[in-house]
């Protein structure tokens, strides 16, 4: 028995120095081959039950080609057989089986010839039974505070497969949750004992000593000003006050982590750290708390330029007092311009050659300058709480390309934030604003019924209160927030517009969303990333069959564009307006006629109607570049989608509606975020719809007239004065019959979108 119990020690000894020699992902392979050696063309792993194919490639240094090589031969990454490592990996297989209870495995190796260069690597595995944990004890926790939250959910369980590594997380677990309880001197001890090779099973003893309950005591703040010999900016009870840690409360390593976040969040700080007094004797009821402190500048201006698409060129300009009447408080002043070059009065005939010009054109609300001015002040800590509220006053002019035109001439928003949990936080916002908005006739009139020039005069030129009160909740647990590889994100948020709260009863709205992505490592360097991401607007009663009679352009649901549904081009899925060029007159008798435009014709502007429903799913693979994989990145993707106008027409939510767009892009990192392009197939024809001609103003009545031209369409259109005119059509709902010219060629069915940010 001690031969075979010395030999079984001087085993894990040699598995042990052998996985510590050679790291498996941390020596990695060379990607390049030198001339002769062996492509790994495959990698196959049998017998394995445990762990996946994928958990396994992970612990060895083998790896095979990329998928892309491996499939099509002449692009990707490409991979060589080393000699050296095949028996080492065998060693680093067969620790991973030991440490989590398998001590019989058995891993053998073959090396098969595919083909001249290249070859398959098998690795055979013949797991064995595991030694199972046939009693679980954890004692010295009798007399601690929150004994049964302590315990609750512990993972390891009685008949589990004895895993070592799973032990050394249960306990790390417990010790967590103890230093969150008030016991920061809390040690662990584990006892197990094997009974191998003749019944497989183990025994397991982890023992506490809780050491005292703990509270803090003193709190000790230092801080270094910015400039040498300089004086400190913010005093020591405002950061005492923005801690959340008080003398007398309980010790915790959670309360320490939120009162640094805290601090560092205020953005005054170069450095921050809380902790214990170094000197603080081990074991004490009571401990002394440290807050070092170096401060940043107090005041700072920052400022942007640029050049987009649909911005032309823009600007912002941003002043922070990150210290306002000395009690940390942010004050932000902050105000940004765009179509600068093109819209009045920053625009000349020279400057809008240097903007994008064929796109802007087909945009009426491109023609002015926006702007956006605001005064942002936030007040850390509310009170000692966790909740950061922020209150703003504004004024801008918003548009939103080819859709609507939001004038504010007066808005405040309040709003609150806290974070309830690690990665998740909560706000609450109240927005009032004064102003109008304004969105192309043929949109109010087909989606909104407002077919007539004072009904839509009475929406686009009369300022009218919207007030709007929102809860959004995010949650995020990913890797790496600019390109996660693993993890999720999860969006939902409420928005409710009505009297009560202060709205014009024209604009009363209840709206929510939904938007959750989801990432997965695959392989060594891919990623799989997915979204979904759902909405619906509703009336004031709550129902889903009330589709509220006007909802703000503002507040539809839009799909379509770089970071939508990229077969199409921005806010494009889904119901649309055209308008004409021109038309053509059919006449009836002397004052009687119809005015109609032929199909297949390109139209001169096409309007995104939006909707209040809305569904859309992302599906793609990232993998990045063979020759620059820090730079480049390739994304292969799917996406579909469907936005619905509930109470019109042939608006039935059915799945078999949802728009699918496979596609390519590849994504540039740079200093200011991912720069992205995309390209998308869209195989589907433009839907039908409505279209108008928007005429000019006539000089006479000092109206624009707006003219359902539909094909087929028998509104009649009357001559009120005159032989030429003007003409008055009746009012009633125009046709969606017209269908714009198609094109079958694969070119013209490719979708280019550009964007700067994550797509999701």
């Amino acid at each position: 028995m001690k031969r075979r119990t010395l030999q079984r020690a001087l085993w894990v000894a040699c598995l042990a120095l052998a996985a510590a020699a050679l790291p498996a992902r941390a020596r990695g392979q060379d990607i390049t081959c030198d001339p002769g050696d062996q492509e790994v063309r495959s990698l196959v792993f049998r017998g394995n039950r445990a762990f996946s194919a994928s958990d396994l490639e992970q612990r060895i240094v083998t790896t095979q080609s990329g998928w892309l090589r491996r499939h099509f031969g002449f692009f990707g990454t490409r991979h060589c057989l080393d000699p050296s490592e095949l028996p080492l990996d065998v060693l680093r297989l067969r620790k991973l089986y030991h440490d989590r209870g398998y001590y019989d495995a058995k891993v053998d190796t073959l090396v098969q010839r595919l083909e001249p260069g290249a070859v398959r690597v098998t690795f055979t595995i013949a797991e064995g039974k595991p030694i199972v944990i046939d009693s679980l004890a954890i004692a010295g926790l009798d007399s601690v505070r929150d004994r049964a939250a302590i315990l609750a959910g512990l993972p390891l369980r009685v008949g589990m497969a004895f895993d070592v590594a799973a032990l050394a997380a249960e306990m790390d677990t417990i010790t967590a949750r103890m230093r969150n309880s008030g016991y920061p001197s809390v040690e662990l001890l584990r006892n197990y004992t094997l009974r191998y090779p003749d019944s497989l099973i183990a025994r397991v003893l982890i023992r506490a000593v809780p050491g005292p309950l703990t509270h803090i005591g003193a709190i000790r703040v230092r801080v270094t000003p910015v400039d040498s010999g300089g004086t400190q900016q913010i005093g020591d009870p405002v950061v005492l006050g923005l801690l959340g840690i008080r003398s007398g409360d309980l010790y915790s390593d959670q309360k320490l982590v939120a009162a640094q976040r805290n601090l560092y969040q205020l953005g005054a700080y170069r450095h921050v750290e809380v902790g214990l007094d170094p000197a603080q004797a081990p074991g004490d009821s009571l401990v002394t708390l440290d807050v070092d402190l170096r401060e940043d500048y107090m005041h700072q201006l920052d400022t942007k330029y640029g050049w987009a698409t649909l911005d032309c060129f823009r600007t912002s300009a941003t002043y922070t007092d990150k210290n306002f009447l000395h009690q940390a408080r942010h004050l932000e002043l902050a105000g940004q311009l765009s179509k600068i070059g093109y819209g009045y009065p920053l625009a000349s005939s020279s400057t809008r050659r240097l903007c994008y010009q064929d796109v802007l054109r087909r945009d009426p609300f491109s023609d002015t300058t926006n702007y956006s001015i605001s005064a942002t002040l936030t007040q850390p800590g509310l009170l000692g709480t966790a909740w950061s509220p922020t209150y703003s006053i504004y004024r801008e002019r918003r548009s939103e390309y080819l859709a609507y035109l939001r004038t504010t001439l007066i808005g405040g928003e309040a709003s609150a934030t806290r974070s309830v949990g690690a990665g998740a936080a909560l706000a609450l916002s109240y927005t009032l604003e004064y102003g109008r908005t304004q969105a192309q006739p043929a949109l109010l009139c087909a989606v909104f019924n407002r077919c007539d020039e004072q009904s839509r005069l009475q929406i686009s030129r009369t300022a009218q209160p919207l007030a709007v009160a929102g809860a959004q909740y995010t949650l995020a647990r990913t890797d790496d927030p600019f390109n996660p590889s693993s993890g999720f994100v999860l969006r939902t948020e409420v928005r409710s517009s009505s009297r009560i709260l202060g709205s014009s009863s024209d604009l009363a709205f209840n709206k929510g969303t939904f938007d959750v992505s989801w990432y997965h490592p695959v392989g060594r360097s891919g990623v799989f990333a997915s979204r979904l991401r759902a909405g619906v607007v509703v009336g004031p009663s709550l129902s889903l069959s009330d589709p509220t009679r006007y909802i703000p352009p503002e507040e539809r649901l839009y799909a379509g564009g770089a970071n939508s549904v990229r077969g199409f081009y921005q806010n494009e899925l889904g119901s649309l307006l055209y308008v004409a060029t021109g038309f053509d007159s059919v006449v009836v008798n002397d004052s009687t006629r119809y005015f109609r435009s032929p199909n297949g014709v390109a139209p001169f502007r096409v309007v995104p109607v939006g909707g209040n429903a809305l569904l859309v799913a992302n599906f793609e693979y990232r993998v990045p570049d063979v020759f620059f994989p820090r730079l480049l990145q390739w994304t292969f993707f799917t996406d579909g989608g469907e936005v619905w106008t509930r109470g019109t027409p042939g608006s039935a939510l059915a799945l078999s509606q949802i728009k699918w767009t496979p596609g390519v892009g590849i994504r540039v990192f740079t200093p200011v975020g991912p720069l992205q392009v995309n390209v998308g197939y869209n195989p589907y024809p433009s839907p039908r719809g409505p279209i108008y001609y928007d005429a000019s103003v006539n000089r006479e009545t000092g109206v624009a007239p707006l003219y359902c031209v539909s094909p087929g369409n028998t509104i009649p259109v009357h001559l009120l004065s005159g032989s030429s005119g003007p003409y008055a059509q009746d009012e009633q709902a125009c046709p969606a019959t017209f269908a714009p010219a198609q094109s079958a060629a694969f070119l013209r069915r490719l979708t280019l979108t550009f964007s700067i940010g994550p797509e999701f």
